[in-house]
């Protein structure tokens, strides 16, 4: 294992206890980290500050707990490309009090470690050792983009992985690119972007199906939670497909949500008609994905004549 070149890699440290934060900072000044590349501050403004500018960095320490916005939910939009131009971007949370809940947010966000505070600098520094030289690769899903945490369990998946760009192991190993770089992201944010469409069409299947069997066993109110999972779902791949140039995809999307909108209005009262046509629009959704060119004038038809009942 080769020497770890640390000069060139900015890292974002944010903790409310300056005796913690300094502590820290000169741990990772001691191991190479020149002091101008932390970024340090006491709230979440200064990881959004970070994210945007033109050398993004490549570690995010920040405890989750952090006053400024709800920081787990920071970690979920960095990595969907919501914020800051680099979605890969090494993420290491802290968190004081690691419940249960806190834990499972943490992981489900596409963090890549969660630290129990107090803790050792070594450890922080054996952390960002292992997203050098053992990066995980990331698994998209349709609410999830980030390290795949059952990669040893998933041999038998059909859902590919994605080796994404990593500035960290390019810098601490001494091959950084920054044009290189951005290529690279581009490129994977392609790939995920694809991915990500189709996750959301199989979600919309799984979500409808299931929604009418519960309607049609005489259940007494509608699945409220997988409703809006279904809604959610449906307007990222309607954005998603609309900028992807797929405006079939994204004419049936709309149809979908105008549908969903009436069941949520009429929740009990919902004429079973609704749902069926729910379903059969998730399933041509899901559909689409798979059909060859000669088809795409159908799901169009399809689309179109949907819209068109009002």
């Amino acid at each position: 294992m080769q020497e770890l070149k640390l000069k060139n890699v900015i890292i974002v440290l944010v903790e409310q206890r300056i005796q913690v934060r300094s502590g820290l900072r000169g741990a990772l000044n001691d191991a190479g980290l020149l002091n101008t590349n932390i970024i340090d501050g006491p709230d979440l403004n200064t990881v959004f500050a970070a994210m945007q500018r033109p050398n993004p960095p490549d570690v995010v320490i920040c405890d989750a707990a952090s006053p400024g916005g709800d920081v787990i939910e920071a970690f979920h939009a960095i990595r969907h490309n919501k914020i800051g131009t680099n979605p890969f971007v090494a993420i290491i949370a802290v968190s004081w009090e690691p419940t249960a809940a806190t834990v499972g947010r943490v992981a489900n966000s596409g963090a890549d470690f969660i630290l129990a505070a107090p803790f050792s600098p070594q450890l922080l520094l054996d952390r960002i050792t292992l997203l050098v030289y053992n990066p995980v690769p990331y698994v998209v899903t349709s609410e999830y983009v980030g390290p795949d945490r059952r990669y040893k369990y998933r041999e038998q998946s059909k859902i590919p992985l994605v080796q994404v760009p990593n500035s960290l192991r390019d810098k601490a190993t001494g091959n950084y690119n920054a044009k290189k770089f951005r290529a690279q992201i581009f490129t994977t944010m392609s790939d995920i972007n694809e991915q990500k469409m189709e996750r959301h069409a199989m979600a919309l299947a799984t979500h409808s199906e299931v929604l009418v069997q519960q309607f049609e066993t005489g259940r007494n109110a509608v699945d409220l939670n997988r409703l809006e999972k279904l809604e959610i779902a449906a307007t990222d791949l309607q954005q998603r497909s609309r900028k992807a140039g797929l405006q079939h995809i994204a004419k049936l999307c709309d149809a979908l949500l105008n549908v969903i909108n009436k069941i949520f209005e009429g929740d009990k009262k919902t004429p079973v008609k609704e749902f069926e046509l729910m379903q059969q629009l998730a399933l041509a959704i899901r559909k689409s994905f798979a059909v060859n060119h000669r088809e795409v004038g159908l799901l169009h038809d399809v689309a179109q004549t949907v819209s068109s009942r009002g």
